[in-house]
C-alpha cells in the first residue's frame, strides 16, 4: 500500500564563478595556454597567491574556458539565460558578461565598413584578424555577434518605414521614441540585452553596414570614429525630423529608420528641377554667397579663387541630393564631396575657417533664394527650406570634420 509520500530531490550550488580576467582572455580568442601562464605570472608576484601550485592556476583556467564554451550559446543569445536552469550566474555577472561578450574594437569595425555581411567575408577573418592584428576568435566573434543583431534589425524593419505607424516614447532608460528605436533599442534589446550605450554604438554600426558607405577612393584616412561620426550626424538629420539643439546622444534617440527620410528625398529633387528650371537662379545663389562671403574676407586672392568655384559646388549639391535615393549615389557621396569640394579649397590653401565659412553661407543664403519661390504655397516653399537646411547641414559637418585631413 502506497505511503502517499514522493521524493523530492534538491540541488544547491554557488553561484558559477567567472574570472573576467580570463573571460576576457577568451573573448579576445587567446588560447588557454597563454590565458594560463598570464595568470601564473600576476598570481605569482601575489601575496596571498604564494605557494600556489602553478598546475592548478592552468587547471583553473582550463575549467574556465569550458565554462565559457558552454555558456557561449545563452551570451548569444542573451534571453536564454531566463529560460535555462543549468548555471546559476548572477544577474549583475550575466549582464557584464553580455556587455563584454558583444563589445566590439573599432579596428575590425572599420573593416566591416562598406562590406557585406556574407560567409565568403567570414571565411577571410584571418586577413582581417592580420590587418587589424586582432586573434581570429575575436573577430570571429564580432562579426558573428554584428551580423546577428543586423539581421535582426533588418528582418524588423523589412517594411518601408514610411507605411509604418511612428514608435512611441520607450522607457525612461532607453529614451528613445522613432522607429529605428523600435527595431534597435526596443526590439533587439529583447533579444540580445545590449546595454544602452553599446545599443547606440550598434545603431551607427547597423547604419553604415546597411548602406556600404565607398571607403575606398578618397576616404581610405577615415577612420572608424570618423565613419561613427557620419553615421551620428546623418541619422538624426536625413532619416529623421531634426530638432536642433539637442546633444548628439539624445539626436540618436529620435531616429525613424535606417532608410533615408523619403520626404528628405522627395523635396531635395524638386528643389534641383526648381534650381534648374529657373533661369539664373543657380547663378543668383552662387552671386549671393559670393557677396556674403566679400564682406568679410579680407584675402581678395582666395577670394577670386573661390568665387570661380561656387557655382559648381552648389550644382555638386543640388545633384547630389537629388540623386539620393540611388542606393550608388548615397554609397558615393562623402567621397564625391571630398573630391569636388574639399580638395578644390584645399589646392588654393583655404583654412579650416574660410571653408567653414564657405559652407555656412551656402546653407544660410538658401532662405533668400526661397523667397524668390514667389509662385508656390508657403507651405511647401517652407518644406524646400528646411529639407535644404537638413541636407546641407549634414554636408557641411562631415566636410568640415575630415576636411584638415584631406590630401594627406
Amino acid at each position: 500500500m502506497s505511503s502517499g509520500k514522493e521524493d523530492l530531490w534538491v540541488f544547491i550550488s554557488d553561484p558559477l564563478h567567472v574570472d573576467m580576467k580570463c573571460f576576457q582572455f577568451w573573448l579576445n580568442g587567446h588560447p588557454v595556454s597563454k590565458t594560463s601562464q598570464y595568470l601564473i605570472d600576476t598570481y605569482s608576484k601575489q601575496q596571498a597567491f604564494q605557494g600556489v601550485d602553478p598546475d592548478d592556476i592552468g587547471r583553473e583556467a582550463n575549467d574556465q574556458y569550458r565554462t565559457f564554451h558552454l555558456l557561449e550559446p545563452y551570451l548569444a543569445s542573451p534571453l536564454s539565460f531566463e529560460k535555462h536552469n543549468f548555471f546559476h550566474v548572477d544577474p549583475s555577472v550575466v549582464s557584464e558578461l553580455i556587455e563584454r561578450y558583444f563589445d566590439f574594437d573599432s579596428g575590425f569595425m572599420r573593416e566591416m565598413v562598406g562590406r557585406r555581411l556574407s560567409n565568403k567575408l567570414r571565411d577571410h577573418m584571418d586577413d582581417i584578424s592580420e590587418r587589424t592584428r586582432l586573434e581570429e576568435g575575436s573577430c570571429l566573434r564580432q562579426f558573428d555577434n554584428l551580423r546577428r543583431v543586423y539581421k535582426k534589425v533588418i528582418s524588423l524593419n523589412h517594411v518601408h518605414p514610411s507605411s509604418l505607424p511612428v514608435a512611441q516614447m520607450l522607457q525612461t532608460n532607453f529614451r528613445i521614441s522613432s522607429k529605428l528605436a523600435r527595431f534597435v533599442e526596443c526590439n533587439v534589446p529583447l533579444v540580445f540585452v545590449i546595454p544602452h550605450a553599446g545599443f547606440r554604438r550598434y545603431v551607427r554600426v547597423i547604419f553604415l553596414v546597411y548602406h556600404r558607405f565607398e571607403v575606398k577612393k578618397k576616404l581610405q584616412f577615415m577612420t572608424f570614429a570618423d565613419f561613427e561620426f557620419l553615421a551620428e550626424t546623418l541619422l538624426p538629420r536625413w532619416t529623421a525630423q531634426h530638432v536642433r539643439g539637442q546633444t548628439a546622444d539624445s539626436e540618436l534617440d529620435q531616429i525613424f529608420s535606417i532608410h533615408l527620410h523619403p520626404k528628405l528625398i522627395s523635396k531635395l529633387r524638386d528643389l534641383k528641377t526648381l534650381m534648374s528650371s529657373t533661369h539664373n537662379l543657380v547663378n543668383d545663389y552662387a552671386t549671393l554667397v559670393r557677396q556674403k562671403l566679400g564682406k568679410t574676407w579680407e584675402d581678395q586672392k582666395k577670394l577670386k579663387e573661390v568665387e570661380h568655384r561656387i557655382y559648381s559646388f552648389l550644382k555638386l549639391l543640388l545633384n547630389t541630393g537629388a540623386a539620393l535615393s540611388q542606393p550608388k549615389q548615397f554609397r558615393d557621396f562623402l567621397s564625391n564631396a571630398v573630391e569636388f569640394i574639399a580638395e578644390p579649397c584645399k589646392r588654393i590653401e583655404l583654412t579650416y575657417t574660410e571653408m567653414e565659412d564657405v559652407l555656412t553661407e551656402i546653407e544660410t543664403c538658401f532662405h533668400t533664394i526661397a523667397e524668390s519661390f514667389t509662385q508656390m504655397p508657403d507651405r511647401h516653399r517652407q518644406q524646400l527650406q528646411d529639407s535644404w537646411l537638413r541636407y546641407a547641414e549634414g554636408m557641411r559637418l562631415l566636410i568640415l570634420h575630415v576636411y584638415d585631413r584631406v590630401g594627406e
